[in-house]
């Protein structure tokens, strides 16, 4: 957590089939950049019991605007992140190392895009330059289709997590 401060643990109680268990979570975002902007790509990360014996269960959690690319080679169409990392976890496999690994992942080739806007959803003229600010930073999102909830991903509301560019550091 300290090398990646955009990520909040959080512990919440997920039910299904009148089992009830209480999971420790990660969620927030993971900042990347992708040809020459930033973006921040919302993710929850789950940790079973048995977790750090098993892997954690690493999912793009889109917020309101955002859908998920499809067919996407490392983001299932429910959001579950698959990498070699993952599939061969062992007791020397850090999280520190996942994070950088996914990030590095999605630099390269990010899982989300910013869904078109409904007539409803127009801006007004004077958030329209503002938008036409954001357009600049193009090309990071295209294509779609909306997500579904994978079998493996604890049935609970998840909290929003803003996708907007980064702020850029000062030096």
């Amino acid at each position: 957590l300290r090398q990646c401060q955009t990520l909040q643990p959080v512990v919440g109680t997920f039910s299904s089939g009148g089992r009830s268990v209480c999971l420790f979570y990660l969620h927030g975002v993971l900042p990347i950049n992708y040809n020459g902007a930033s973006y921040n790509i919302p993710v929850t990360i789950y940790f079973d019991d048995h977790y750090p014996k098993v892997p954690p269960r690493c999912f793009v959690t889109p917020s309101e605007g955002m859908a998920l690319k499809p067919q996407h080679s490392m983001v299932d169409s429910g959001g579950m992140v698959y990498l070699p990392y993952l599939s061969n976890w062992s007791p020397h496999s850090s999280l520190a190392e996942l994070i950088t690994l996914i990030t590095s992942a999605f630099s390269a080739q990010p899982p989300v895009y910013a869904k078109p806007q409904t007539p409803a959803q127009q801006p007004d003229a004077a958030s329209a330059l503002w938008q036409l600010g954001s357009a600049a930073l193009g090309g990071l999102f295209g294509g779609g289709q909306t997500q579904s909830q994978p079998a493996g991903r604890p049935q609970m509301a998840r909290p929003v997590a803003v996708a907007k560019p980064a702020q850029p550091q000062q030096p």
